[in-house]
C-alpha cells in the first residue's frame, strides 16, 4: 500500500541482500522443521556455532553475537518467528524503489558502521534504484542500533 506511506525509516533493514540459505529454510516444510528443532534444542546449532568460531572461520564478535541471540528459549524462538514471518513479505528491491519513485516516498536507511550482520553497503543498491528517494546514515555502533542517537537522528529527519 505505498499510497499510505508518506516516508519511511528503516533500520539495520534485513532484506536487503538476498541469502538464499535464509529463503530455503523459512520456505520450505524441513527447514521449517529445522527451525522449530533449532527452538527447542539449539545443541546441534551452538556445537556448529563453537566449532566456525574454534577453526577461525567465525570473528570473536559474530560468534558473540549468535550465542548471544539463541542463549534463551524466547530468544531462539523470536529468531524463528522473525524469519519465518519475513518469508512472507519480501518484496524485491526494485518493486520498493518503483513505489518510492512513484508515489514520492522518501525512504532513510539507518545502518550501525559496525554493523557485521547488515552491513552499511547492502543499502546502496536501493539507493542506486532510487537515489532521489533513499538516503543512508551511519551510527557509530554495531547491529544493535535502538539507542537514543537512533531517535534523536529519526527526530532530525523529521524536521
Amino acid at each position: 500500500m505505498p499510497e499510505r506511506i508518506q516516508r519511511a525509516f528503516l533500520v539495520a533493514p534485513d532484506g536487503l541482500k538476498t541469502r538464499p540459505w535464509y529463503r530455503a529454510l523459512a520456505t520450505s516444510s524441513m527447514g521449517r522443521w529445522l527451525y522449530g528443532r533449532f527452538v527447542k534444542d539449539p545443541t546441534v546449532a551452538h556445537a556448529i556455532i563453537h566449532a566456525l568460531h574454534r577453526t577461525r572461520l567465525m570473528s570473536d564478535k559474530m560468534h558473540h553475537f549468535m550465542i548471544g541471540q539463541t542463549d534463551s528459549r524466547a530468544k531462539r524462538q523470536l529468531v524463528h518467528d522473525v524469519w519465518l514471518s519475513y518469508r512472507l513479505i519480501e518484496p524485491g528491491l526494485s518493486q520498493v524503489a518503483t513505489h518510492a519513485r512513484t508515489h514520492v516516498i522518501p525512504i532513510h536507511l539507518f545502518f550501525g558502521r559496525y554493523d557485521r550482520i547488515i552491513r552499511p553497503a547492502f543499502g546502496g543498491r536501493l539507493r542506486d534504484l532510487a537515489p532521489e528517494q533513499v538516503t543512508m546514515e551511519e551510527l557509530p555502533f554495531g547491529h544493535t542500533l535502538i539507542t537514543p542517537e537512533l531517535a534523536r537522528a529519526m527526530e532530525e529527519r523529521l524536521q
